[in-house]
């Protein structure tokens, strides 16, 4: 658009241009001058001297819009092709991400930890294959004293996908059975290998009246968590994992001896479930 309106301004100033210019040179050589240097009978020289200077003028500016068009028409048709390169490029290269992200694709599950559940029947757990890189609590163990009676859930991330999970952001919520939230706080972990995983815990000290009301007895509404991860892959795309853990009954926790703790209550995997649901995400993130 830019080009055409250049383009019409030229043409019409040439137009205008031959006019006055024309006008410009018949009076100039018509009109008697002081100096009288152009004589009535050397005017129809004089004309074409102008008029050749005139047209001289004309045919330099030409040339020079030529070559100035043809330039800026080969900058454009270059920055339009690099353009192009660049599109084709950043399509392939994210197809290329969407094909690797696809074909390693880390898939975050949550299972039930079960070192401190007595009785642990074999295959509770399928996952035993899995390497514990470390542990994160989702509460801040500075309020928490080991010495009190407590509660404890104890929970195993998992990466049962094909390829590492990183930069991962833990959020949490705790619903009792009274409809009471208990405090959290979100948790963050750089990167979970393939076949390795985390153990995240929640950790509350309990009054008496509370240690009673969950010691040994089926709830009547389930103690709920539920969890939140994003995580990307190897790639940038992000992807997350909802779950949601519903407890109904919690027993007491065993030590490395195998002997029953008195003021720790871990949730019964045999009452509880876990609903897990991942999903991706369209936006990709570059790095």
């Amino acid at each position: 658009m830019r080009k055409i309106i250049k383009v019409v301004l030229i043409m019409v100033g040439v137009v205008i241009c031959f006019f006055i210019v024309s006008k410009a040179v018949d009076f100039f050589v018509t009109t008697p001058s002081p100096f009288g240097f152009i004589l009535p009978e050397h005017q129809d020289t004089w004309i074409n001297f102008y008029g050749a200077l005139l047209g001289g003028t004309l045919t330099l500016l030409g040339v020079w819009w030529t070559i100035y068009y043809t330039e800026e028409t080969r900058k454009e048709d270059q920055k339009k092709h690099e353009n192009e390169i660049k599109d084709e490029f950043d399509r392939r290269n994210k197809e290329t991400k969407r094909n690797l992200s696809a074909q390693y694709k880390p898939i975050l599950t949550i299972a039930f930890n079960v070192d401190h559940i007595p009785d642990a029947k074999y295959g509770m757990s399928k996952y035993e294959d899995f390497v514990i890189q470390n542990n994160i609590g989702l509460v801040d163990i500075k309020k928490c004293d080991p010495n009190e009676k407590r509660l404890v859930v104890s929970l195993s991330v998992l990466n049962i996908g094909r390829g590492e999970a990183k930069d991962l952001i833990i959020y949490s919520s705790v619903m009792t059975p009274e409809g009471e939230c208990w405090e959290t706080i979100d948790g963050k972990y750089q990167e979970i290998y393939v076949s390795n995983g985390i153990n995240i815990f929640f950790y509350k000290v309990l009054d008496e009246k509370t240690w009673e009301k969950y010691k040994n007895c089926k709830l009547e509404k389930p103690f709920i968590i539920t969890i939140k991860i994003d995580y990307k892959d190897l790639v940038g795309y992000e992807h997350s994992l909802s779950s949601k853990i519903f407890i109904k009954k919690f027993i007491p926790s065993i030590n490395e001896d195998q002997e029953y703790s008195k003021n720790a209550l871990v949730s019964n995997p045999y009452d509880s479930t876990i609903e897990n649901e991942t999903y991706d995400h369209e936006q990709i993130i570059d790095s």
